[in-house]
């Protein structure tokens, strides 16, 4: 038992244990109870146990009674059986009868509205009777007897729990969690039926799945490819999974914004608003018939009565092929209303109730007034000022972590969650929904999000008295039952501000600068920042060691081991990063002529790969053990990529042509600056180079970014094209940096390069000015031929010509930095540059 040994009484020499509300060493529920009213006496168990389902024909409770035969079975090896008899029966799960209802409402004071969800647990001397109002009511009560019965730590003691009345319900009626599975990681089938036992245990009881192109469509078979998506039959089992749990689960399926993994699939292409775009095209009528035919399959797939369409606001509708029509109709806010509204519609048609984001409503909320009468609105972080009532369920929204830091941010996770759940309820508020989204390549596990959406279950139900260290000494008994308090120890320490390790710092380049970490709240010198760290890496590590020896081999296959061992891999991960650090400012100071000597430098290097090779091992045994293969391979490839650079690092030192990591190339333009843009210097610019080579070349490597589209021809021949601007997409960033062999298109003699390259605008954020975007790019060109080899970057001896001025002379290019820090390319080793976060 957790905390203080519980008492111990002898009768008739039988040793009980025994558990009694309001004495010393007691068990709790967590979340903890409304209403709790102990009396004198106790109930002893039998070894054998019977559960009756009472007043309950068709048998609702059994998923019920199935919590409780697999507990007592796990802690005390005590088989169950269903009883018909209530006389003979041990347990009751009582589904309470309309005629008694107002009675126990009176009773225990037990707001009406909350029927649903309540229960009673008596305690008597003879039997535990569970009742609710509903089968969701009596299975929240088998959950919390449950809890009771897991806090009695000695088996071979038999079952005494003191007689007493217990009486709960929620505070909020919306209590859930998103999984976002479309930027990274996509849990395997058995880590999501974890995720919904772990949140039916804190009585949570909603489970969103974000799907953008993660969704097998039977009408579109190229959305998803090599993306592990989920298919019908196992979303299927997920929705029955969790509704055993008592557990809804909706899909949250963007419908305009958040596209650009399924606009870069080529017959996709065409819906977009424009090359490169995120959001649908509004004014092209096979985006309808796309979405219609999406959304037939996702409501088909899920069972639940409603489906988030998100609601997220484009910055770019109205500024490609849907211009036309934004003038016509009043702008872009007028043109995104319009297209919701033909969204819902279709929602609608399938028997869907419509849920949406806050942030178009909250923004406009004149113009999105007639929009807000057919959806529910789901207000998103802080958007308080959303008027409560049948068109919103005031259920707010909470992001946790957005996949920035190597570990979450769990110092302030905790103190927001408490103090939001409060703030609902008190402005009698519906829900909470805790979200996470991987804007950041999805390289923290998702593990360590259920500590936070554990304690958001225990806000949610009981915001009032959440009691996080009876939380906490639950949460980690259970979890890790045989090391819970370094357990404990390792996760706050790990989540402390000082501690925290953005993956932007971890994977960014040795030679450039140290970045400041904008998580931080208070600034430090990066010395005594690696000094803290590295004492608190110290202690972790003999945190991690007293746990480790309190297993044996037997515990191999002990899901609190692997766990424990993926702890010790994060407090790896935070020794490579003061590691490297300290490497990084000492190889900048021998690159200075400061200090140092290259010996120890080059040990220095060759520690930091040492260690990249054993975090990458363990990294990918982790990923398998919680995820499908995708988005693996972009994780990889960070860490391939830092190993590769420090092996570059120790070659160019030996050979002491070390020099900027940064590309060397200029961006090239063909307008002086960034002021008054006209279209010409934006859309269907032109830039050339002409060059001659003496001899055919026996290599032609050739590296390109554009802002943002841009087409390549070599010779008149089309070679590429780039249409990626800006993605949360970890495989789309890698496209932004194109990487040729153009060997095939050069010749002896004249050549000639041309880039035709178009940026297109975005809203200001108020939606009063258009952003124009200066079209340019970026290019380096390796070329070896028989006797030389030389590179060809751009400068400022391209040239341009804007299309629409036909045959106007060409003129000379303007360059200037993009303010983005590029790594140089390795064309020796056919290493493509990349953009630093």
């Amino acid at each position: 038992m957790k905390g203080k040994k519980p008492g111990m009484l002898t009768i008739f020499g039988i040793s009980i244990t025994f558990l009694l509300y309001g004495m010393p060493g007691l068990a709790q529920i967590i979340p903890k109870p409304k209403k709790v009213f102990p009396k004198e006496g106790v109930l002893v168990l039998p070894p054998k146990v019977n559960i009756c389902l009472l007043d309950d024909p068709n048998a609702q409770s059994r998923f019920a009674a199935e919590v409780l035969n697999e507990t007592l079975k796990n802690q005390f090896n005590i088989t169950t059986a269903l009883e018909f008899e209530p006389r003979y029966s041990q347990i009751l799960l009582r589904l309470l009868p309309a005629t008694q209802a107002s009675d126990r409402l009176a009773r225990f004071g037990i707001p009406s509205e909350k029927t649903k969800e309540a229960y009673i647990i008596l305690i008597t001397e003879r039997q535990i009777i569970i009742e609710g109002f509903t089968p969701r009511g009596v299975f929240y009560g088998a959950v919390s007897m449950a809890q009771i019965f897991s806090e009695i730590s000695s088996p071979n003691s038999a079952i005494s729990l003191g007689q007493q009345t217990i009486v709960d319900w929620p505070d909020l009626e919306t209590r859930g969690i998103t999984q976002d599975l479309s930027r990274g990681q996509i849990p395997s089938l058995a880590q999501i039926k974890g995720q919904i036992d772990h949140i039916a245990r804190y009585k949570m009881n909603t489970y969103y799945l974000y799907i953008e192109d993660t969704f097998v469509f039977d009408s579109y078979s190229a959305i998803g490819k090599d993306r592990s998506p989920l298919n019908a039959s196992e979303i299927k089992e997920i929705v029955e999974y969790a509704q055993k749990n008592y557990v809804e689960v909706i899909p949250i399926f963007p419908t305009l914004t958040h596209q650009e993994n399924i606009l870069n699939i080529e017959q996709f292409s065409l819906i977009a608003e424009y090359a490169g775009a995120s959001s649908l095209c509004i004014a092209c009528d096979y985006t309808y018939i796309y979405l219609e035919n999406a959304l037939q399959e996702i409501a088909a797939a899920f069972s639940s009565s409603a489906i988030h369409i998100g609601g997220g606001i484009s910055y770019e509708a109205g500024l490609g092929k849907s211009q036309a029509l934004a003038d016509s109709v009043g702008g872009s806010i007028a043109l995104q209303v319009l297209h919701y509204e033909r969204v819902v519609n279709i929602c609608q048609k399938l028997g869907k109730e419509v849920l949406m984001f806050g942030d178009l409503f909250n923004r406009f909320p004149a113009q999105t007034a007639s929009l807000a009468e057919k959806t529910k609105i789901h207000g998103y972080q802080d958007e308080n000022n959303l008027t409560a009532g049948e068109a919103n369920p005031g259920i707010d929204w909470l992001v946790l972590h957005d996949g920035r830091s190597v570990y979450p941010d769990l110092e302030n996770s905790f103190s927001k969650i408490a103090q939001k759940a409060q703030e609902l309820k008190e402005n009698g508020r519906r829900g909470l929904v805790v979200a996470h989204w991987h804007q950041y390549e999805a390289a923290t596990f998702n593990y360590f999000l259920q500590y936070p959406q554990a304690w958001a279950g225990v806000c949610a139900w009981n915001a009032q008295s959440p009691e996080r260290e009876k939380f906490d000494a639950y949460y980690f008994e259970y979890n890790y039952p045989i090391a819970s308090q370094e357990a404990k120890y390792i996760y706050h320490t790990l989540g402390q501000y000082d501690n925290l390790v953005l993956w932007e710092e971890l994977w960014r380049h040795p030679l450039l600068p140290l970045k400041t970490n904008t998580v931080l709240s208070v600034k430090k010198s990066p010395i005594d920042r690696i000094e803290e760290i590295r004492q608190n890496v110290a202690l972790l590590y003999e945190a991690f060691q007293r746990a480790k020896g309190r297993f044996t081999p037997s515990d191999s296959l002990n899901p609190a081991l692997a766990r424990m061992q993926l702890l010790g891999f994060q407090i790896d991960l935070l020794e490579f990063f003061v590691f490297k650090i300290e490497s990084t400012l000492q190889l900048q100071a021998y690159l200075q002529q400061k200090t140092g000597e290259l010996a120890q430098v080059l040990m220095r290097v060759e520690g930091n790969t040492n260690r990249l090779e054993v975090l990458r091992k363990s990294y990918e045994i982790f990923w398998q053990y919680f995820n499908r293969p995708s988005g693996f391979a972009f994780i990889m490839k960070k860490f391939t990529r830092l190993l590769d650079t420090f092996n570059e690092i120790q070659d160019e030192l030996v050979g002491t042509k070390i020099g900027s990591p940064l590309v060397q190339s200029q961006w090239i333009y063909a307008c002086p600056d960034e002021t008054n843009l006209s279209p010409a210097c934006c859309q269907k610019v032109v830039f050339r180079k002409e060059f001659r080579l003496d001899s055919p070349p026996r290599v032609a490597l050739m590296q390109f970014i554009a802002n943002s589209e841009a087409e390549l021809r070599i010779n008149g021949q089309y070679v590429d094209k780039a249409e990626v601007i800006a993605a949360y997409s970890a495989h789309l960033k890698e496209e932004k940096v194109r990487f040729l062999d153009v060997k095939e298109y050069l010749r002896e003699g004249l050549n000639e390069i041309i880039f035709e390259v178009s940026s297109y605008p975005n809203y200001s954020q108020d939606f009063k000015n258009v952003v124009q975007n200066p079209a340019g790019i970026l290019s380096k060109i390796y070329i070896r031929t028989l006797d030389k080899e030389f590179n060809i970057g751009t400068d400022v001896t391209w040239n341009t010509q804007q299309i629409s001025k036909g045959k106007a002379e060409w003129r000379g290019v303007f360059t200037r930095s993009s303010g983005l820090e590029i790594i140089r390319p390795n064309f020796l080793l056919e290493r493509p540059s990349w953009i630093e976060p």
